[in-house]
């Protein structure tokens, strides 16, 4: 123990001599099995610190995985492109048929997909305290989620950086 009374290192041995073998057990026989232990204390010059910087090792560089940053990367780049590209499509196909809806005069063409939900996203939704409630503690978790990660990328969490 140190100088504060704390427990810095502890160290135990055995006698395999006083060993008692349960493999056999039957619940018929009565077997008392007795548990012994001793402690001897005594006292260490060495500090919480030193004794946690010898048992785990630093390591010598902090490993980047370059690979696995590149590849995050170029999958969400990827996946952004081809969402990009179908929503391109998708837009200059409906800019097309306006056109030439309107040129025709036809103006009351009838809707599809996407469009026939316009009217809805002002309307109330049945229960609005259960939305906002679930609205609120999702946003809540998700800041508290992405503050955590914040505070582990600065390496506020490593234990070499207490």
């Amino acid at each position: 123990y140190s100088d504060d009374g704390e427990v810095v290192e502890v160290s135990w041995s055995h006698d395999p001599d006083m060993r008692y073998d349960l493999t056999n057990y039957d619940e018929q026989d009565d077997h008392t099995v007795s548990f012994y232990y001793s402690a001897k204390w005594t006292r260490s010059e060495s500090s919480r610190e030193h004794v946690d910087a010898k048992s785990i090792p630093e390591p010598e560089h902090l490993e980047i995985r370059w690979f696995a940053i590149f590849n995050s990367i170029v999958t969400v780049l990827l996946l952004t492109g081809f969402m990009a590209t179908i929503l391109i499509r998708v837009l200059k196909n409906d800019f097309m048929r306006y056109a030439r809806s309107e040129e025709e005069g036809q103006l009351d063409a009838e809707e599809s997909g996407w469009k026939l939900v316009h009217g809805d996203v002002f309307r109330f939704p049945n229960r609005k305290e259960l939305f906002c409630a679930i609205l609120g503690n999702g946003a809540q978790l998700l800041c508290m989620c992405v503050g955590v990660l914040f505070l582990a990328c600065l390496g506020l969490y490593t234990k070499y950086n207490r």
